[in-house]
């Protein structure tokens, strides 16, 4: 069983199904016969040789089913299969944008999953150091993507490029950890600043 007490990833998909990844780990939720909220484990649907890995910690639900990440794999579930990837080095994001399946690699850079095919994206080693991936949606062309500690990015699907905001001044000082997608098309950043005392 997945305990509920340790999850550290959630996603709702299109249906409302809750899905739940933690310490390796990963499921959904279910109410039990008293209504009460089980997870349920797909552990037991992952290769046997595929089942060493850590916390998964992000979900993306799509078409092509549900995605999970942890740093050392990626596993698909489409309801009857679990499709695995392996990392080079270890996984830095996994994103859904306009269903399709961005992910991002220390080591590689972005990557996009089509059918069982992870692929390389051109000048997607723009990003081969960046850690904490994070892409949406910002145009008909391009996405914009965040990385821990590092300016804010559009990729056209040939090259990243900056993207100036007026908080660049504000964040070369604070720590970018974040960007989520607000519903009326803009942006919230998290960031994080570290006190120093003398």
């Amino acid at each position: 069983a997945l305990p509920i007490y340790a999850l550290r990833s959630v996603a709702i998909d299109a249906a409302g199904k809750l899905w739940v990844g933690g310490n390796a780990a990963f499921g959904y939720l279910e109410s039990d016969s008293l209504g009460s909220l089980r997870a349920v484990t797909l552990r037991d649907k992952i290769p046997a040789d595929k089942q060493a890995f850590n916390t998964v910690n992000q979900i993306v639900t799509s078409p092509q089913g549900v995605f999970f990440l942890a740093l050392e794999r990626a596993f698909r579930w489409d309801g009857k299969k679990m499709q695995t990837w392996d990392s080079v080095s270890r996984f830095s994001g996994i994103s859904n944008v306009g269903d399709r399946i961005y992910v991002s690699q220390v080591g590689v850079g972005l990557q996009q999953i089509v059918g069982d095919d992870l692929r390389p994206l051109p000048g997607g080693d723009a990003f081969k150091n960046s850690r904490l991936v994070r892409i949406h949606a910002y145009d008909e062309r391009r996405i914009l993507v965040s990385a821990i500690g590092e300016p804010l990015r559009l990729y056209d699907g040939e090259k990243a490029t900056p993207f100036p905001t007026m908080a660049d001044a504000y964040l070369a000082k604070h720590e970018l950890r974040i960007v989520s997608a607000l519903p009326d098309g803009g942006f919230c950043i998290g960031t994080r600043s570290e006190e120093h005392t003398s």
